[in-house]
């Protein structure tokens, strides 16, 4: 899981370089849906920190 939540941080990086130029379409969608990801992943994590 943490290795995902660090393919997460790095895609996270390219969406909103996306965003900034203006070539690429609005990938604001994407980043709301990464982010969702991102926090049930965190929840995952944590929730398997605490049963060790």
């Amino acid at each position: 899981m943490k290795i995902v939540m660090k393919e997460a941080d790095e895609l996270e990086y390219w969406l909103f370089l996306c965003n900034a130029c203006e070539g690429y379409p609005n990938a604001d969608l994407l980043l709301e849906k990464l982010h969702q990801i991102m926090k049930i992943t965190t929840k995952i994590i944590f929730s398997s920190k605490q049963k060790v």
